[in-house]
């Protein structure tokens, strides 16, 4: 069975498919890495393509770095702190099969905000609950299939699977805080060594 096959059949049937792809080994990464690639791209559109009436980025002060680091970066932190977690809890689920399942749930949320953006060229200001009904949806079907594959992949029950979730953001967030913390404290310490640099020069 192809890739793209087998995906689609996540989509409908994400515990039977999962657990199959998980008894068989196949986990291909390149539709992995494409899909993932295609959530940033949908970000940076949504930013850029979405019509004025629904845009409210100001886009003089966007940075596709950053968006870059809040999809793709955010993504690889939370497979890698996942896989953490779950290893104290006896997940059996690899850090490549975190990886794969993780990025098929974005699927719907990818396929939806590309939907509204297109929609946003059609619709009126007055039907712009059309497309928060829609985002909601997307959302809610994603979260549903990376829920279905958490309890899945690490031979999980559903509230066991929710508790591996929450630990892992709340780890997230504990690194972050420190990744902030370090850059600050770096920050400072740059600032003292041009300062005494400063100092020197003019009292030559």
């Amino acid at each position: 069975m192809s890739a793209v096959k087998r995906i689609m059949k996540v989509l409908g049937h994400p515990s039977s498919e999962l657990y199959e792809m998980k008894y068989y080994k196949v986990w291909p990464i390149l539709p992995t890495v494409v899909i993932l690639l295609a959530w940033y791209a949908t970000e940076v559109l949504a930013i850029y393509a979405t019509d004025f009436k629904f845009n409210y980025n100001n886009l003089t002060n966007v940075n596709i770095l950053y968006t870059f680091a809040s999809t793709v970066g955010l993504f690889l932190l939370w497979t890698v702190v996942n896989w953490a977690v779950t290893t104290l809890l006896d997940g059996k689920g690899s850090i490549r099969e975190i990886f794969c399942a993780t990025s098929y749930a974005l699927i719907p949320y990818v396929a939806v905000s590309i939907l509204c953006v297109v929609m946003s060229h059609l619709l009126i200001m007055e039907e712009e609950s059309f497309m928060t009904i829609f985002r909601a949806f997307g959302l809610l079907y994603s979260l549903l299939i990376f829920v279905s594959a958490m309890a899945t992949i690490h031979d999980y029950s559903m509230a066991k699977a929710i508790l591996s979730i929450l630990l892992s953001l709340a780890g997230i967030v504990f690194i972050l805080f420190l990744l902030v913390l370090f850059f600050g404290l770096l920050q400072q310490v740059t600032l003292f060594v041009q300062t005494v640099y400063m100092e020197l020069q003019l009292r030559r």
